[in-house]
């Protein structure tokens, strides 16, 4: 009624031609699809630099944090008395490798200018 007829999955439409008739056939695509590809590469590269920077905040959080608790131990060390040093010296110790990784680890991940 509107016009349109719908045609089995497996009907085959087929061109009869001449043997003196070239039939080019049109692009591939596969320029179209090197063309969007590089539209969608300044996008990409936009969301790489910002999970970067989100990623060298959320460490420089956790380095924030560890810190904090570094020195609520020195604190807590400081008014122990001498047989818990031994114990509260090896947390500090393991607290002060992690800071010191966490701060390399924000050398090497330091987001770009243009990533802010």
């Amino acid at each position: 009624g509107g016009g349109r007829e719908i045609v089995s999955p497996s009907f085959m439409n087929q061109r009869q031609l001449s043997p003196d008739r070239k039939v080019v056939p049109q692009g591939s695509g596969r320029r179209k699809h090197a063309e969007v590809q590089q539209e969608e590469a300044p996008e990409d590269l936009i969301f790489d630099k910002a999970e970067e920077a989100e990623e060298h905040e959320r460490i420089k959080q956790a380095e924030t944090e560890l810190k904090q608790e570094l020195h609520d131990l020195k604190k807590e060390r400081k008014d122990a008395e001498e047989k818990e040093h031994a114990g509260l010296d090896n947390k500090i110790a393991r607290l002060e490798a992690q800071i010191a990784d966490m701060a390399e680890i924000l050398k090497e991940t330091k987001p770009t200018d243009d990533a802010k």
